[in-house]
């Protein structure tokens, strides 16, 4: 086994030049020792890379907050040498998740629905997206984004703007109105408002005069994140696959508009319909487009066929039909509990795509939620000090990684991927090499290979060469 350290090195300067048309060396240099550092760290914040790394605070920080890498790039990269020919099939895996974070000053903070524990809590939020793989069973990301606070969206404008009839005076009202006219694009009913209303009471005004949704809403920022990946990801593929939460049919259109496709699920009391292939009756009026609403106790065996699959000892059927709530012909998978009291829509808007592919597709997907267990229990994700957007959003990046590269470190030498294990032996391979470094010796190969297998022999704990 090769040196885990020298071999992330060797992979990250061998990636950068296709990330980036001009690179300087000194920022090269700088961004492989932090990457390196995050994979050796446990806890990785600016005060501690100045200790382990060979720059001081002030370098970090202004590397932080100017990134010149394009991450996406560079993990797509990553992962095209980690899946290698695999046969799989690979969708854009997109997953927010909850990121603790305390106090008010960080910018995006605010309550997020965090799913472990069920409930809205105080922090930040970041919209991962990855790429999954279907046979290889395994994700890697490619960029986190972090979500801005709910007064972006205008969340409560309406009713802030109801609560808010009287005529406000002192230093917190704006009694100009000739200095805030151009910023806001709406008929004042009384020139007294709160500073932070006005942006609010604009878009609650458009909102009441205009039929459409004019407000940013939470999905148009997600939709937003992924109709905003570079042209090389939509090449590598166009399927996105999501939870339930995203079966809109803003977010459907939205991805069709920029050529993407997605899988997901459907609540279990979909409104789903079946589609009428008959010959045209010749009578006045539109053409019959359905056959029946689709009765989930009695499905119709002419349109719906059993798929052999066996998933928690139950059964699935597969079959083309009309969404009322989306508007669009879908294939859905629907799976029944072996005793036929539950079950469960899987669907894709890619009409030729196999019943057995849905599922396995949304089966992965799952595997991003192992990255987040990982960058949060070995990576610093929620580790992060920064109040900066652009540090948080660096930091979050750097991050995820670290754990591609351990990844496809752990493939080329051969051993199955144990972050726990990984990560305790970078780290003792890290010192051995500052002992080494600072001792003032001259190099000895020899002695450096064998205190490296040594190293390796107390610290692989359970890794074992793959069969």
């Amino acid at each position: 086994m090769s040196d885990i350290i020298s071999q992330i090195g060797d992979i990250a300067e061998d990636i950068l030049p296709m990330c980036t048309a001009k690179i300087r060396k000194s920022f090269k240099n700088l961004f492989i020792e932090t990457l390196i550092l995050f994979v050796v760290m446990d806890k990785v914040n600016f005060t501690q890379l100045a200790r382990y790394g060979t720059h001081n605070e002030k370098t970090y920080r202004h590397h932080f907050e100017n990134p010149d890498v394009d991450t996406v790039t560079f993990n797509l990269e990553l992962a095209k040498r980690y899946f290698g020919d695999s046969i799989g099939i690979r969708a854009i895996a997109f997953d927010p998740c909850y990121i603790n974070k305390s106090g008010k000053k960080t910018e995006g903070v605010d309550y997020f629905w965090s799913g472990c524990a069920n409930s809205a809590k105080w922090g930040l939020e970041i919209a991962g997206v990855g790429l999954i793989d279907t046979s290889a069973h395994d994700c890697i990301m490619l960029e986190a984004v972090q979500t801005p606070s709910g007064k972006v969206f205008g969340s409560d404008a309406i009713l802030q703007h109801e609560e808010s009839e009287k005529n406000l005076v002192g230093k917190e009202a704006v009694s100009d109105y000739d200095d805030i006219k151009d910023d806001v694009d709406m008929k004042m009913p009384r020139p007294y408002h709160k500073k932070k209303q006005i942006d609010t009471v604009a878009c609650s005004e458009n909102k009441n005069n205009d039929s459409t949704d004019i407000c940013f809403t939470l999905i148009d920022w997600y939709l937003n994140i992924l109709t905003s990946l570079p042209k090389c990801i939509h090449d590598y593929t166009n399927l996105v696959v999501a939870d339930a939460f995203f079966s809109k049919r803003k977010f459907i259109q939205g991805l069709r508009k920029h050529g993407y496709e997605l899988v997901s699920r459907l609540r279990d009391d979909a409104a789903l319909w079946y589609l009428y292939t008959g010959l045209p009756t010749g009578g006045r009026g539109r053409p019959r487009m359905f056959a029946g609403k689709v009765d989930y106790d009695n499905l119709d065996r002419k349109v719906f066929y059993r798929l052999d699959l066996d998933i928690d000892s139950g059964e699935c059927f597969a079959g083309k039909v009309y969404s009322k709530s989306l508007g669009m012909k879908i294939k859905v998978v629907i799976w029944f509990s072996d005793d036929h009291k539950r079950h469960k829509i899987y669907f894709s808007n890619r009409l030729w795509m196999s019943g057995r592919a849905i599922v396995e597709v949304y089966k992965s997907r799952f595997q991003i939620e192992f990255n987040y267990r990982s960058g949060k229990g070995f990576a610093s994700l929620n580790k992060c000090q920064a109040r900066s957007m652009n540090k948080l959003r660096t930091h979050f990046n750097l991050s995820f990684t670290s754990i591609n590269c351990l990844k496809l470190a752990a493939k080329q030498n051969g051993i199955p991927f144990s972050i726990s294990s990984l990560k305790t032996m970078v780290h003792a391979q890290y010192l051995m090499n500052r002992f080494i470094c600072v001792s003032g010796l001259s190099p000895n190969s020899e002695l450096i290979n064998k205190l490296n297998k040594e190293v390796i022999t107390l610290t692989r704990l359970d890794i074992k060469p793959a069969a």
